[in-house]
């Protein structure tokens, strides 16, 4: 197993966010199973970026359970290190999996969390975000 910075982690899981975003959910999963398998020594904020995507992932699949567990860790790992990005990058992906997972109400909390923490770093109205707001 090879060290964390002999791959380029950020830039995968950037790469799978994106992919994740297209709607390319197994592009996406080979993406993080990689960092992942390589994944000694590894900083908390790609752990958290990680078991982020993977949260979203696994509710695509319908793994309420396991995408919870995930999602939830990856919020707690992200919040072991200075609030901004990273931290707003795991409040997203817990929102996405819990709209995934039929959470609207919590999603759209975890969603206003990470606009709060980095404005900058949390794209426009998810597509699932302005419905929600209506009803």
């Amino acid at each position: 197993m090879r060290d964390a910075e002999d791959i380029d982690v950020r830039g995968r899981l950037h790469a799978a966010r994106e992919l994740l975003a297209e709607g390319r959910e197994r592009e996406a999963a080979e993406l993080v199973e990689y960092v992942l398998a390589h994944r000694t020594g590894l900083p908390a904020e790609d752990m958290a970026g990680s078991c982020g995507l993977s949260a979203r992932l696994l509710a695509l699949r319908g793994e309420q359970v396991r995408a919870g567990l995930l999602a939830d860790l990856a919020v707690w790992l992200a919040r072991s290190g200075t609030p901004g990005p990273c931290q707003a990058r795991a409040f997203l992906d817990r929102a996405h999996t819990l709209h995934l997972l039929g959470d609207c109400e919590q999603a759209l909390a975890c969603l206003r969390t990470a606009r709060e923490l980095a404005p900058g770093h949390v794209p426009g109205p998810a597509p699932w975000e302005e419905p929600a707001q209506a009803s």
